[in-house]
């Protein structure tokens, strides 16, 4: 077992001596402890995932694990390196790990930066690119995302727009997660 999870407490406790997992991991193994016992889903979900489904042959939108409603990770105490697979991130921005009592983490994080995986097939890349530069957008003040624009009008993709320290802006973005 590699996680203990604590609804009461929002926090899922890494068990020594786990030093690596994947975000999907986590969250299969949250979707586990939350329908194993009817008190386990009193509490407000943890996560949520989004992406990782096809879209075509040829595509597929990448996988994000993000972690809601307040919960955060707890590594164990000790000195070592942490590693984590996946694109894993807590809404607002906020940092999904919490500091450790004693000790001292290094926290290496594979992510990916691909909204979408493509095939390696050109003529669909070429069709992909075209389809997201001949649309148009819009920024939506409201919910601080660029809406990206199918050629005919109708919605494509939309973007969560966040400024360098992580918070939610569409006036000086600098990251943007599909939403």
């Amino acid at each position: 077992m590699k996680f203990i999870f604590s609804g009461a407490e929002k926090l899922i406790y890494i068990v020594s001596p786990t030093t690596n997992f994947s975000a999907e991991e986590l969250y299969s193994e949250w979707k586990r402890w939350f329908i194993s016992a009817v008190e386990n889903s009193r509490y407000l979900d943890a996560m949520n995932s989004v992406g990782g489904n096809s879209i075509s042959s040829s595509k597929s939108i990448a996988g994000y694990i993000e972690m809601l409603n307040g919960w955060r990770i707890k590594p164990y105490d000790g000195n070592y390196t942490l590693s984590v697979d996946g694109n894993l991130f807590a809404t607002g921005g906020l940092n999904p790990f919490i500091p450790i009592d004693n000790g001292s983490v290094l926290l290496s994080l594979e992510t990916t930066s691909n909204a979408l995986a493509l095939s390696s097939d050109v003529e669909k890349i070429a069709e992909a690119v075209w389809k997201y530069s001949q649309g148009g957008w819009f920024i939506d003040k409201d919910n601080f995302q660029m809406v990206m624009l199918n050629m005919d009008g109708t919605e494509l993709q939309r973007f969560n727009c966040f400024d360098d320290n992580g918070n939610p802006n569409i006036n000086t973005v600098r990251k943007m997660i599909p939403a």
